[in-house]
């Protein structure tokens, strides 16, 4: 039975990042980025976490400047071979006919 909640340990975080072979990291990076995380949602079946949400942003437009008719863009990491799962939620997949692919580094 999958049951959802707001605590997502370290340890936790971690081992979903090596199960979907994300690069990895440092546990007290880990943990800084869980601590500012403005929302977390992790999903368990029988106690395990299978997945996880995590929601941060620059709080400046969206605290003071967003106006009810203004928009936002959601940006979603995806593992690879998974990106099929958001289309139904409505997220597109990229590279698409106007978006590249999205890119990311590593700085050490």
């Amino acid at each position: 039975m999958l049951e959802y909640s707001n605590v997502l340990s370290v340890k936790e975080y971690c081992e979903l990042r090596s199960a979907v072979e994300w690069q990895p990291i440092i546990e007290e990076q880990a943990q800084s980025g869980l601590n500012d995380s403005d929302f977390i949602i992790a999903c368990r079946d029988n106690n395990k976490v299978v997945g996880c949400a995590r929601i941060f942003w620059d709080k400046g437009y969206i605290d003071h400047q967003l106006k009810a008719d203004w928009r936002i863009k959601i940006v979603i990491v995806s593992a690879k071979g998974k990106e099929t799962f958001y289309e139904k939620f409505g997220f597109q997949i990229r590279p698409n006919e106007r978006e590249g692919a999205g890119m990311q580094m590593w700085r050490v």
